[in-house]
């Protein structure tokens, strides 16, 4: 049997976040996937859509407490998400 350290395992795992709260944006990126984050707001992460942008304004990852984007931000660089895609 072979047993990985905590870090190892926390490292493998991928989870997407739970959004909450979002509100439509009259932005369309014509050269964005559906799914695609195509703007940062101070208040929120712009993901493009077939017929526009949401704005995710707040969320949860899996086994984490439900917070707003601008908390999320704290501890993330923004500028990094942007062209990231949400499946």
């Amino acid at each position: 049997m072979v047993f990985l350290p905590i870090k190892k395992l926390k490292k493998l795992k991928i989870s997407q976040p739970l959004f909450y709260n979002a509100r439509i944006s009259d932005s369309f990126f014509t050269t964005r996937k559906d799914g695609e984050i195509g703007k940062v707001y101070s208040d929120g992460i712009g993901v493009s859509t077939h017929d526009g942008e949401i704005i995710i304004t707040e969320l949860q990852f899996a086994g984490k407490r439900k917070m707003s984007v601008k908390e999320y931000f704290n501890g993330v660089d923004k500028e990094s998400l942007i062209g990231k895609v949400f499946e």
